[in-house]
């Protein structure tokens, strides 16, 4: 059914897995709500109950007053939204999937008999025996069906992963074997790493002081480099002409031309 149709859903926790669901039912309908049913959740694979209460109420403008409802038989109780099971949206309009009737663009299809007009509007009202699918055409189910072959699939996580096989033959180390034995027979046997030197530990301080101090120097020629463009304008001008020039002899040209010109300029 369309969206405006379809019953608001909530569920009730903290009343225990053996609450009378008619009695729920009852005492909610005190509450002022209008109920169509309530069901107590089971376990998907056991089947076992849960201390939860599936209750479908009709769309009613208090309907959104259900959550302030706090006690029931003097048990403290939390009112949540139901959140059903991940599943692909199929539209009521054209009973194809991944859309809503609301933003469908799609001509209508009936899921009864396939004709140009919604199912709610068909003219065959009565139940049809051997109904044929408008998704796979083929007989014994309708659009809705969630076993015919047209049906999206969820993909499990699990399903998802790429298996792993460990085998312990392949894993086995052994010591003292040479790089040319092992590439000899063509065997599949890991080299057992070697010791860990002393040396690595020594050499690494000494490679990240040396590199922190070609940073140091690298900044501090940045800093004299900003220092003489401020103080001799013509260095920035030369910096921008040698750009267009490709040899070094050229580029060596315009900034001795460039600070010619910024003594020149200082004499006068």
């Amino acid at each position: 059914p369309p969206k405006n149709e379809r019953p608001f859903k909530v569920v009730i926790k903290g009343l225990g897995k053996f609450f009378d669901t008619d009695d729920l039912k009852e005492k909610i309908i005190n509450h002022g709500f209008t109920v169509n049913k309530v069901v107590r959740l089971t376990q998907q694979r056991t089947k076992l109950p849960l201390p939860f209460y599936l209750v479908e109420l009709v769309k009613t403008p208090n309907v959104q007053d259900i959550f302030k409802i706090e006690r029931i038989s003097r048990l403290k109780i939390t009112v949540e939204d139901f959140k059903g099971r991940q599943q692909f949206t199929q539209c009521f309009n054209c009973n194809c999937f991944g859309h809503s009737a609301a933003g469908c663009g799609y001509r209508p299809r009936c899921l009864k008999c396939g004709g140009a007009h919604r199912t709610n509007s068909c003219p065959t009202k009565e139940r049809i025996s051997n109904p044929r699918c408008i998704n796979c055409n083929k007989e014994g189910h309708v659009a809705s069906y969630r076993g015919c072959e047209a049906f999206p699939k969820l993909i499990n996580r699990q399903q998802k992963r790429t298996p792993r096989t460990f085998n312990s033959n392949q894993a086995k180390i052994q010591e003292n074997i040479t790089f040319s034995q092992l590439f000899k027979n063509n065997s599949n046997v890991q080299v057992a790493p070697p010791a860990v030197q002393t040396q690595e530990k020594i050499t690494q301080p000494i490679e990240l002081l040396t590199m922190k101090n070609e940073i140091t120097e690298i900044m501090n020629a940045f800093t004299e480099l900003k220092k003489a463009i401020s103080e001799i304008p013509q260095l920035f001008e030369a910096a921008k002409i040698m750009k267009t020039v490709n040899s070094p002899a050229d580029k060596i040209a315009v900034l001795f031309a460039h600070l010619c010109q910024s003594v020149e300029s200082e004499s006068k």
